[in-house]
């Protein structure tokens, strides 16, 4: 269960504990995640609520497939998902450590390779050049 939670208008916020399934064995880590409700119908809450799996449970099962570093990144900036595409699988959370390295901008790119793989600068923007280029 959630450590607090805060509910204003349609959105909810907390902070989610994350262990096991495809994560390392005793890595645990907490993420703020934010719901958002906005479109939800009332068959789709009560499904949700009175069926085998809630949004929380789907969510955390998808997201126990990130990369460590993935989830490392999503503690410090947060998770926002829409409860409709939570329930109905829609979301994909499943990012490569590559692809995640592509959204980054050359400076943070470079900076997560080195903090990450412990090479030197020089090293980090090939990696970097080799993984943006493609």
């Amino acid at each position: 269960m959630a450590k607090t939670m805060s509910i204003v208008g349609k959105i909810a916020s907390f902070v989610m504990t994350l262990k096991g399934g495809d994560l390392p064995k005793d890595f645990e880590i907490e993420l703020p995640v934010e719901i958002d409700f906005t479109g939800a119908t009332e068959d789709q809450l009560i499904s949700c609520c009175a069926g085998g799996s809630s949004a929380r449970v789907q969510l955390q099962s998808k997201l126990r497939k990130l990369s460590v570093e993935a989830l490392r990144k999503m503690s410090i900036d947060g998770c926002k998902y829409k409860f409709t595409e939570i329930i109905s699988g829609s979301i994909s959370v499943q990012r490569s450590y590559p692809d995640i390295i592509k959204g980054m901008n050359e400076v943070d790119g470079v900076a997560q390779l080195m903090s990450d793989l412990g090479v030197k600068e020089d090293v980090a923007r090939k990696y970097y050049l080799k993984i943006t280029t493609k």
